[in-house]
C-alpha cells in the first residue's frame, strides 16, 4: 500500500516538471487595435453629451496602409440622438467631425454590428453607431488629429501617431 502511494506521489510530482507549452495565443490584430484606439467625451454641466471611440486603421493592418488617406473606424454614442437612423452618430447635424486641418471626411460609411470591419475594434459598444471614415492624408505629418465637436457643448481632440 505504501509503495502504491509512493509511486502515485512520484508520478504526480514528476509530471509537474515537464516543460510547459504556450497556452496563450497572442492576437496581434487585437493588440494593434488597442494601441491605436482612443476614446473621448463631451461633457457639459456634469452630463455626457457625446462619446467617441476612434481606431486609426492605417497603423493597425496592412490592407489600410495608404499614404493618400487616413482611415478610421469610429463609434459614436450620443445619449439624446435622433430617432431617425440617417441622422444618428456622425450624421447628427449638431456635431461635426474634422481632421487637424479642419477638413471633413471625404468618405463616411455606416457599418452594422455584424460587419467584418468590426473585428478591428478592441471594444464594441452596443449603444454606439459605427462608421468607416476616410480623410485626405497629410503625407508630411507625423501625427493625425481628429476633432469631434458641438458648438454649444465643446469638443474632443484625439491625436494618433503615424507609422
Amino acid at each position: 500500500m505504501k509503495t502504491i502511494i509512493f509511486l502515485l506521489l512520484s508520478i504526480f510530482f514528476l509530471s509537474g516538471c515537464q516543460t510547459s507549452q504556450k497556452i496563450v495565443n497572442i492576437d496581434k490584430l487585437h493588440e494593434q487595435s488597442l494601441l491605436y484606439t482612443q476614446k473621448g467625451e463631451i461633457v457639459s454641466s456634469f452630463e455626457t453629451k457625446a462619446i467617441i471611440f476612434a481606431t486609426y486603421l492605417n497603423s493597425v493592418d496592412e490592407k489600410f496602409k495608404n499614404e493618400n488617406n487616413d482611415t478610421f473606424l469610429i463609434g459614436v454614442y450620443i445619449p439624446k440622438d435622433y430617432v431617425e437612423k440617417s441622422k444618428r452618430g456622425l450624421n447628427n447635424p449638431l456635431f461635426t467631425l474634422t481632421n487637424g486641418k479642419n477638413q471633413e471626411a471625404i468618405e463616411v460609411k455606416r457599418l452594422n454590428k455584424e460587419d467584418d470591419l468590426m473585428k478591428f475594434i478592441p471594444i464594441v459598444n452596443s449603444w454606439c453607431e459605427y462608421f468607416l471614415t476616410n480623410f485626405k492624408a497629410d503625407k508630411k505629418a507625423k501625427n493625425v488629429k481628429l476633432i469631434y465637436q458641438n458648438k454649444n457643448y465643446g469638443k474632443i481632440n484625439l491625436t494618433f501617431n503615424k507609422n
